[in-house]
């Protein structure tokens, strides 16, 4: 933690974790001592989803599926670390939209998710529709997001759970129910929620969802963000049994059983796993995985309390303190 100071900014970068300093640290001494063995000999051995879990390197990223699920309401197969929001976010598109209506996002979007989106839309001769921003300019109308969703010749949308402007949160729930009913595939943008908001995303039915996991969960700088999938969307047809492709197939997106076969032919991993492209960065999926331990003992509806109490109180600090500060968070 940076000295003197009371540190505020787990919204842009979360704190260090001892028992990421310890995984960060065991990954480099293996690096050193074991070479490119590493990936079959090298273990990491850490207390996630109540259980004592051991993993290789070639096997981290899924082995931390079970504790990220747990974080986000999900089954394990429905979640993977990997990649960043932008890179997941191409992915998404790359896999579900075909390019047959327009899709949609907000005004106040973090810009990554607006440059994806056009990038789509040039591609495909398609047009991004855009939430306008409420009078007061740094929220949102929920009833406006209700009805764009609604419109005619939109396909898939991508919306923020938590406005990074106004600290706004929108009702995943309700919105994700309104873009199925009309046949809209949804995709939230979860970086301001992640490990602060108590998500359902399974039982809520969400489509699709990205995050990155340096924000209130502490990975550290740039570490793996992470990608989740609903389990009806796992199927290339509903029924068939068979796994979906990936828009963007990669090898460690490839079934865990036969990629060292080294087959020319994709063989996908089933749920959101076989979205994975190239090698992953250990040294930050270790740093990840201290960082979820802290998660084991901490029930995400009491964090959710917790952060709505110390909201409270710093308000009413605020109004007794500063009464000429105005508080913009809906």
């Amino acid at each position: 933690m940076p000295g003197n100071c009371t540190y505020l900014n787990g919204n842009s970068l979360g704190p260090l974790p001892l028992r990421a300093r310890h995984h960060v640290s065991e990954v480099l001494r293996q690096w050193e001592q074991l070479g490119v063995e590493g990936w079959w000999r090298a273990r990491l051995s850490a207390t996630l989803a109540a259980e004592e879990m051991e993993a290789s390197w070639f096997e981290l990223a899924e082995k931390l599926a079970p504790a990220l699920a747990r974080i986000v309401g999900a089954e394990p197969k429905e979640v993977i670390a990997t990649g960043t929001i932008t890179q997941n976010l191409h992915q998404l598109l790359a896999t579900f939209y075909a390019g047959n209506g327009d899709l949609l996002a907000t005004s106040l979007d973090f810009p990554s998710d607006s440059h994806v989106l056009r990038s789509w839309a040039r591609r495909l001769g398609k047009t991004v529709r855009l939430v306008p921003a409420a009078d007061d300019g740094y929220s949102l109308d929920p009833k406006v997001i209700e009805d764009m969703l609604a419109e005619p010749g939109l396909e898939v949308a991508v919306l923020p759970t938590v406005l990074y402007r106004s600290g706004q949160l929108l009702d995943v729930q309700k919105l994700s129910k309104i873009a199925r009913d009309n046949g809209v595939f949804l995709i939230w943008d979860a970086a301001h929620s992640a490990g602060i908001v108590d998500h359902h995303f399974h039982d809520d039915e969400v489509d699709a969802a990205v995050w990155c996991n340096y924000k209130y969960l502490s990975g550290g700088p740039g570490c793996p963000g992470a990608v989740f999938l609903h389990s009806r969307h796992h199927e290339e047809e509903a029924g068939s049994g068979a796994s979906r492709e990936a828009g963007l197939p990669g090898w460690w997106g490839n079934d865990k059983a036969t990629q060292f076969e080294m087959r020319l032919a994709h063989e996908p991993a089933g749920g959101a796993w076989g979205l994975q492209t190239g090698t992953p960065c250990i040294v930050g999926l270790a740093a990840l995985a201290g960082a979820l331990e802290v998660f084991e003992d901490v029930d995400m509806e009491e964090v959710r309390r917790q952060s709505l109490r110390m909201s409270d109180y710093l308000y009413r600090q605020i109004r007794r303190l500063l009464p000429e500060v105005v508080v913009e968070t809906p």
